[in-house]
C-alpha cells in the first residue's frame, strides 16, 4: 500500500508543480491585478487534503464493500463540509478578494478532484 501512496503523492506533486508554473505564467502576464499572496497556498492545501483523503480511502478499501461505501461517503462528506467552512470563513474575513479566491479555489477543486477520482478508481479497479 505504501508504494501506491508514494505513486499517488508523486503524481500529485507533479500536478501541483505544473499548477504553480501555470499560475505563475497566468498571474504574471495575464491577470496581474488579480494576484494576492494567499492564492499561492491553495495548491498546497489541496495537495495535503487529497493526500490524506487518498491514504484514508486506501486504508478503508480493504474492508467489506458495504462498509467501504459507507466510510467512503463519510470521508467525502467530511471533506466537503471542511472545504465549505474554509470557503465561508475566508470569504467572510476577506471580502475584498473573495471573488478571486472563489474562482481560484473552484478551478483547483475541479482539477484535484478529477485527479483524485482517476487515481482512486484506478486503484479500486485493480482490486
Amino acid at each position: 500500500m505504501s508504494s501506491k501512496i508514494s505513486k499517488f503523492l508523486l503524481n500529485q506533486l507533479i500536478l501541483t508543480a505544473s499548477l504553480y508554473v501555470a499560475g505563475f505564467v497566468l498571474f504574471n502576464f495575464f491577470f496581474i491585478d488579480y494576484f494576492y499572496s494567499f492564492l499561492a497556498y491553495l495548491p498546497l492545501i489541496f495537495f495535503v487534503l487529497y493526500g490524506v483523503l487518498y491514504y484514508v480511502i486506501l486504508n478503508i478499501s480493504g474492508k467489506q464493500m458495504k462498509s467501504f461505501t459507507t466510510r467512503f461517503l463519510g470521508v467525502f462528506g467530511i471533506k466537503i463540509i471542511l472545504l465549505l467552512i474554509f470557503i465561508v470563513l475566508y470569504s467572510f474575513f476577506n471580502p475584498d478578494v473573495a471573488v478571486q479566491f472563489l474562482i481560484t479555489f473552484f478551478i483547483l477543486y475541479v482539477i484535484y478532484t478529477i485527479h483524485g477520482v482517476i487515481a482512486i478508481s484506478g486503484y479500486l479497479k485493480k482490486q
